[in-house]
């Protein structure tokens, strides 16, 4: 009922990291064989310390501001340097670039970045490091089901206005209508009482796009019915997040939408990290939603078979015409004898049948597997190595598979 956590010790100055998976599985469908499935991933880890540069660029963000920092190898600031620093905005191809000297802290404090998509950051030796900004997140899917008498609710980290919501019904796979009107935005979730029909809704900052598919009629075992299509309704709510609060000793996390499997992760670093957490817990495969389209069976009848010649014997001797008989016994002699002499009978192997194959049952509509929604474009490859993080006198903090309370 939670995420599996292994705890290992690593040495000083490490940099390469390999993590390996092995499980045994037992196949039911195969007889009980034994099959072994492995994943593996990689993690680079203090490389700049195999290169020949001497400072390095590190990125964090306090009280909402953003804040490159430019350090030697022991952590000692680096002033007075001139970076090149270039803006790419979510809104804009061209890029901006701008020349900015380091304080005496070696830092440059660069504001909020409203609307900024990357950040990249050159030393004067031409090495750089480019970062991709990310504000509050989460994973949605790609098609949800409803029955007619549920609420569209979708956890959402925004405001309702429309350059960043858009709700359209479909038809024939395009737009027919704008239903923006019939969103509305309560704690932190998007709510809206479809007709039944197809529905996109569209997360323009997060670059998400969800289908709706709505449906009337009967409902049993968790599966809407009805004469147009089938749909297979979700058996759990997604849960959400409310703003973290910090107070003066605690952090205060409210989880909205909770259940008995919820679980919270929390990680804090002093930099933004290289790799990023949150595509690495958020993108596991999921288990899709079976929807699909009312069909009539069609006739399984099949003929034009060879059924060999003992079943052909056997059935032509039963429906064959039958004629009038006696039963009167036998004569003993026989009028008409003829030689007796030794006959050989010459054998013959009977013609097995033909086999048919079984003509499938077109099933309602195959099992779409339940995708994340694209959460925009992935980081470019960074120019200068993996960061070395050794001069921090701590570690990350990470606290796995925090359970709430019942008030969340």
């Amino acid at each position: 009922d939670r995420e599996l956590v292994h705890e290992f010790k690593v040495p000083d100055r490490i940099t390469n990291l390999v993590a390996t998976l092995r499980v045994k599985m037992k196949i039911a469908s195969q007889g009980g064989e034994m099959i072994e499935l492995t994943d593996s991933r990689s993690f680079k880890v203090n490389e700049v310390l195999k290169s020949d540069v001497v400072g390095d660029l590190y990125l964090s963000k306090i009280d909402g501001n953003y804040r490159v920092e430019f350090f030697g190898r022991n952590a000692e600031p680096i002033d007075g340097q001139n970076l090149n620093v270039t803006f790419n905005h979510r809104f804009f191809k061209n890029q901006r670039k701008t020349t900015l000297k380091t304080t005496q802290r070696g830092s440059l404090d660069l504001g909020n970045l409203n609307g900024i998509a990357s950040l990249t950051v050159q030393v004067p030796s031409g090495k750089s490091r480019k970062w991709i900004l990310r504000n509050d997140r989460r994973d949605q899917v790609d098609e949800v089901t409803l029955s007619k008498n549920q609420q569209l609710t979708v956890p959402f980290v925004g405001s309702l206005n429309r350059r960043e919501v858009a709700l359209y019904s479909l038809r024939s796979g395009g737009f027919l209508s704008d239903e923006f009107s019939r969103l509305k935005l309560v704690e932190g979730y998007l709510v809206a009482t479809l007709d039944p029909g197809d529905y996109r809704l569209i997360l323009k900052t997060l670059g998400q796009s969800i289908k709706f598919l709505v449906g009337g009629g009967q409902v049993s075992e968790g599966y809407l019915f009805n004469s147009a299509r089938m749909l297979e309704l979700p058996a759990r709510k997604a849960s959400h997040l409310k703003p973290v609060k910090v107070n003066d000793k605690t952090l205060e996390i409210d989880v909205i939408g909770l259940d008995p499997l919820t679980r919270v992760h929390v990680i804090a670093t002093r930099f933004l990290p290289e790799n990023d957490p949150f595509a690495a817990l958020g993108g596991s495969q999921r288990v899709g939603l079976r929807t699909g389209m009312a069909r009539f069976l069609p006739s399984l009848y099949i003929s034009g078979r060879n059924l060999g010649d003992e079943l052909r014997y056997i059935l032509e001797r039963r429906y064959a015409q039958k004629f009038n008989g006696n039963m009167l016994s036998r004569p003993e002699i026989l009028l008409n004898a003829w030689a007796v002499r030794e006959t050989e009978s010459a054998g013959e192997l009977l013609r097995a049948g033909d086999k048919f194959d079984r003509k499938p049952v077109p099933a309602a509509a195959p099992v779409a597997g339940q995708k994340l929604a694209k959460d925009g474009k992935k980081a470019l490859a960074m120019s200068i190595s993996s960061s070395s993080y050794e001069f921090l006198g701590r570690d990350p903090v990470v606290i796995p598979n925090l359970i709430p309370n019942k008030n969340g």
